[in-house]
């Protein structure tokens, strides 16, 4: 089990992995001003890595309240796994990761 705890900015975000992303810098330009968006999207990666590891989940965070959330590597349902997580409301604030991604990424 991995853990990739991901720190917001304005312009990107941090993760515990020591990925980073920064949408100031002008080498990394997909995505500019979306670090939610993006910031999903290396879960999702490091869910997939994790699944082709044979790993059994990762520890994230949910990008609206920070809280602890767990998702299952399912190795062939690895994406339905993740895409049933998507649309599953956070235990401390009830928003989904989609709802969230929609509402602070405008």
């Amino acid at each position: 089990m991995t853990t990739h705890r991901i720190a917001l900015s304005r312009l990107g975000f941090l993760c515990s992995c020591g990925d980073r992303y920064d949408a100031s810098e002008s080498s990394l330009t997909r995505k500019p001003n979306r670090p939610v968006a993006t910031a999903s999207q290396h879960q999702l990666a490091a869910l997939v890595q994790e699944s082709m590891n044979g790993g059994e989940a990762i520890v994230t965070n949910c990008l609206g309240c920070n809280a602890e959330a767990r998702i299952a590597a399912a190795g062939d349902e690895t994406l339905q796994v993740y895409a049933r997580w998507v649309r599953t409301p956070c235990a401390s604030c009830g928003k989904t990761p989609s709802e969230i991604s929609q509402s602070i990424d405008r």
